[in-house]
């Protein structure tokens, strides 16, 4: 068995039978989505595709040009003041863009005053205080009994000539 004392050539002999070893250069690289609308808070997160998948170097480094509007760390993206700026990630000497701009969080909308209370009355006049006896139910009024209709005078149960 030959001993290695350098990596670099035990790795190179190794490489140098197998096919998959070769290295395979960064060709593209594209950012998602391009353009960003955020308001200050709220956080993106950046999705970077590298070409080819088996790019041998396919490492993303992310940068921002106006690092007090808007960071980014690994791909996530900060909204921190209102503005515009250039999100740039690289790989293998390759670059794409995302343009993000911040807009300020909305005013809410002012709450309508209340209604103010009236003012109580400074001379407030009483009101009469209900009699506590009840009154009583008013009776109809009292109606004449009807005369009585006279009876006949009795006739006889025979005549007379």
């Amino acid at each position: 068995m030959v001993k290695f004392r350098n990596v670099a050539v035990l790795l190179a002999v190794i490489c140098a039978t197998a096919a998959s070893c070769s290295k395979k250069d960064v060709t593209s690289i594209t950012v998602s989505p391009e353009n960003l609308l955020l308001e200050i808070g709220q956080t993106f997160t950046l999705k970077a595709t590298v070409l080819p998948a088996n790019a041998t170097f396919p490492a993303t480094t992310w940068s921002s040009d106006n690092p007090d509007v808007v960071s980014v760390r690994d791909s996530v993206v900060s909204a921190l003041a209102p503005g515009s700026a250039t999100i740039l990630v690289t790989a293998d000497g390759f670059f794409a863009t995302c343009a993000v701009t911040v807009k300020p969080i909305p005013e809410p909308e002012p709450e309508p005053e209340p209604e103010p209370e009236p003012e109580p009355d400074p001379d407030p006049t009483p009101e009469p205080e209900p009699d506590p006896t009840p009154e009583p139910e008013p009776q109809p009024e009292p109606q004449p009994e009807p005369e009585p209709e006279p009876e006949p005078e009795p006739q006889p149960d025979f005549l007379y000539i």
